[in-house]
């Protein structure tokens, strides 16, 4: 039995756009299967988190605005930690 590799993807936000579909994409391909895919969102734009919540990924929203600010960028890298990616 293999394990699953841990991946985190952090994104601007879940609006529309390429890179929203490109991820989602890659997500469902056949070749993700024995991937595990965790979403974060610096953005709080939750119009399309439902295609990628379908395919099982877990999502954190960080609430950002326009501008980075260091809690941001703290709670970012808690997550990451947390999670704990291959």
């Amino acid at each position: 039995m293999s394990t699953k590799i841990k991946i985190i993807y952090v994104i601007p936000e879940l609006g529309i756009g390429g890179a929203e579909g490109m991820l989602q994409r890659l997500i469902g391909s056949d070749k993700a299967k024995n991937e595990e895919h965790v979403l974060i969102s610096l953005r709080r734009d939750e119009k399309h988190a439902d295609r990628f919540l379908k395919l099982g990924i877990k999502i954190h929203f960080l609430g950002m605005s326009f501008f980075p600010s260091p809690l941001t960028i703290l709670n970012c890298a808690k997550i990451i930690k947390r999670e704990n990616p291959n």
